[in-house]
């Protein structure tokens, strides 16, 4: 199925590489190609969401919301729209998102040379956003980036196109995909649940849409959204 200069993404071919198993088995369940809004579907266009300036969009959300899943899908839906790849002291091939594992040893080395845009820590593993995606940016590439709400200010202030993508669900929503991940005990998605969530930051441009239905859903009306608050 093609959408003039924007198709469906064959998973089984040269894109496989840039997903992770799990992603492609959700572009496999979701037929997001079919979904992508009138603006997503025809060549790009200077001046418009699939023109030629740069945009970054920063993705938040609590654990359990499926950023990844909705990222993937706006992906594969509108192929203009690119995915950061994360560097993160994690072991390799842990599934939920394609990212660069590395030791604290060389994450202090990227980061103390100016390797990153931006990093935090969070529950326990160390996070960075690659330098290489301000000239990404500056290329003219609109990318998709899973940002901590501490460091949205410290992205905003190095890209003048920033747009956070906000997105939520209700609790017994998390808790049930969090307890199908695995990855943690009852009791800890019950304290994780039970924290407070930080309100965002003010001044930013904020896109906040839930993710309690199916996804595909959520990738339309993102898309929707994400297109209406592009410059005309």
């Amino acid at each position: 199925m093609h959408f003039g200069a924007c198709s469906v993404p064959d998973y089984s071919q040269d894109r496989a590489e840039q997903y992770p198993r799990s992603c492609q088995a959700d572009a496999e369940k979701y037929t997001f190609g079919a979904i992508a809004p009138e603006c997503c579907r025809s060549a790009p266009r200077a001046g418009t969401a699939c023109g030629v300036n740069g945009r970054l969009i920063g993705v938040t959300g609590p654990s359990g919301v499926g950023k990844d899943t909705i990222m993937q899908g706006i992906a594969a839906t509108a192929p203009h729209f690119g995915l950061v790849r994360r560097t993160i002291t994690r072991a390799p091939g842990l599934g939920g998102e394609d990212y660069e594992a590395v030791s604290d040893a060389e994450f202090d080395a990227r980061r103390d040379a100016g390797g990153f845009v931006v990093h935090w820590q969070a529950h326990g593993l160390r996070y960075g956003i690659p330098e290489a995606t301000v000239a990404r940016i500056g290329r003219g590439e609109k990318l998709l980036v899973n940002l901590s709400r501490s460091v949205l200010h410290d992205v905003a202030a190095r890209f003048g196109t920033f747009t956070v993508l906000c997105i939520t669900a209700q609790p017994e929503t998390l808790a049930r995909r969090l307890t199908g991940r695995g990855r943690e005990t009852t009791a800890d998605i019950a304290r994780r649940l039970s924290r407070p969530t930080p309100a965002l930051p003010d001044g930013l441009a904020v896109i906040t849409i839930s993710n309690d239905g199916a996804p595909e859903d959520t990738v339309r009306e993102a898309l929707h959204l994400l297109a209406q608050g592009s410059a005309p």
